[in-house]
Parts: C-alpha cells; structure tokens; sequence
C-alpha cells in the first residue's frame, strides 16, 4: 500500500514511532511511484538552486539507494508525475506548472 502523497510537510517527529507519514491517499501500486513527491519537495528551493539538475537526480539516487528501489524505476515515476502535474497545473492557470515541466525535463 502507497502513500502518495509523502512529502516533508506530512512526516512528522512522533513519540511511538521516530517518523510519522500523515495524511495518506492510499494506493495499491508499486514502491517507487510513491516517490515522486519526495523528488520534488520544496520545489522553489531546488528550482533556487545553481544546478537544480543535479539536486533532483540526487535525490533520485538517494532515494533509490535508501529504499533499495530501482533508480531507473524512480525516476521514471517522478517523470511521469511531474509531467502529468506540470500539464494539469498550466491547464488551470498555475504558475507552478512551469517548474513541474522543468522538473520532468531534468529527469528525461
């Protein structure tokens, strides 16, 4: 089962267990779909960044490796996402549609 919707606003310190994800959208499907949010976390800081390239294609890897994913896999996944938020964010008008397909171009 997927979260989602994981990102660092919906994980938080907790008592019973050291890291709580909150406020799911539960899923059947595959591990790394799930991270695609987290690739594109704080997006104005990473669109900020001198190589924001990099920083996204960082996490991917970090990801990956944290979780023993296929990099390939998550990258693939965040692609798709921020292509499909990208489009559907400049469709209604969205500025931040720009920086989602700048995302998905970066992982292409």
């Amino acid at each position: 089962v997927l979260h989602t919707d994981c990102h660092h606003g919906n994980v938080l310190a907790a008592e019973r267990t050291k890291w709580l994800a909150i406020d799911p959208r539960p899923m059947l499907g595959e591990p790394a779909f799930d991270l695609g949010p987290l690739v594109r976390d704080r997006l104005a800081t990473v669109v900020a960044e001198t190589r924001p390239q990099a920083v996204v294609r960082r996490r991917v890897t970090w990801l990956a490796n944290a979780l023993e994913l296929d990099a390939e896999r998550v990258r693939g996944w965040a692609l798709v996402q921020a292509l499909a938020l990208g489009l559907w964010c400049m469709s209604v008008g969205d500025p931040a549609g720009e920086d989602m397909l700048s995302v998905a171009e970066w992982l292409a």
